[in-house]
């Protein structure tokens, strides 16, 4: 079984290892301190070795153990995710591996992101879910599944843009162009409106919370999934996605754009587009 390091984004960290005779359990113990150690590190499969490299040394050579040491600027540089690591030694003119596979795991630590806009907040999944934050792994998600409540308002930004209709063709309001039998959409976002989405200018009711923790909780069901055969929850995300999806169908969202708490977009995300796509 592959040994592993776990270590936070701009933190130190060792390994310390035992070079094992081929039995497995024995130590090796012809290795002397003058023998240099050299540690690779990659991204795995192929990939080139990562520079800087971490650095190994002997513990005591005489019984086979050493330690690799990363510093604060390696992690710093690695972006999150599972690397792989090789500590090899050179005895006698040949070189040896020291471990077997031994894998680094980089985890984010604080930051400088801006915390991601919302339209729902935890108590929303909870209002749906009560014991979403006992069952669900949140080893890989923000707090308070921030991160998949993130992507919800950006699925439901998408789905306003998509259903808004303009009284007008020109390009910034209603990205279409003219060919073939009349005008048809370019696909293109609508810039115009998604800056004023950006800008939290979207009237967001009970409906739009709704519908936002629905598709946060099909998201969370669906980060859970580790093969084909976890099927309660494909189950139970089939069954959130389907009822955001209805919810979204039954929302009219609006838009106040000056900020006078009248709606002065309105926008039927139950409408079919009447231009051609």
């Amino acid at each position: 079984m592959g040994q592993k390091l776990e270590v936070i984004q701009g933190t130190a960290g060792t390994f310390q290892g035992v070079a094992m005779q081929e039995d497995g359990i024995t130590p090796f113990t012809g290795y002397s301190s003058g023998d240099p150690i050299t540690v690779q590190l990659w991204a795995g499969g192929d990939q080139s070795p990562i520079s800087p490299a971490p650095v190994g040394s002997w513990i005591d050579a005489t019984q086979g153990s050493f330690i690799v040491r990363f510093s604060e600027a390696i992690t710093a540089a690695l972006p999150v995710g599972i690397y792989q690591f090789l500590p090899t030694v050179l005895h006698g003119g040949s070189t040896y591996a020291l471990s077997g596979p031994t894998s680094l795991s980089v985890i984010a630590g604080p930051g400088s992101s801006a915390t991601r806009p919302t339209y729902c907040d935890l108590k929303d999944l909870q209002a749906l879910l009560s014991n979403v934050q006992d069952v669900f792994d949140k080893a890989n998600s923000l707090a308070g599944f921030l991160d998949k409540r993130a992507e919800a308002r950006i699925w439901f930004d998408d789905a306003v843009i998509r259903h808004y209709r303009s009284d007008s063709l020109s390009v910034n309001a209603y990205p279409c162009s003219r060919g073939w039998g009349g005008y048809q959409r370019t696909g293109a976002t609508n810039q115009w409106l998604k800056q004023y989405l950006d800008n939290n200018k979207l009237m967001v009711t009970e409906n739009v919370k709704v519908c936002n923790a629905l598709y946060a909780l099909a998201l969370i069901c669906g980060s859970q999934l580790l093969n084909q055969t976890d099927n309660d929850y494909a189950k139970l995300g089939n069954s959130f996605l389907g009822r955001a999806q209805s919810r979204l169908a039954s929302i009219t969202a609006e838009v106040d754009i000056n900020d006078d708490g009248y709606a002065d977009l309105v926008i039927d995300l139950g409408a079919s587009d009447m231009l051609w796509s």
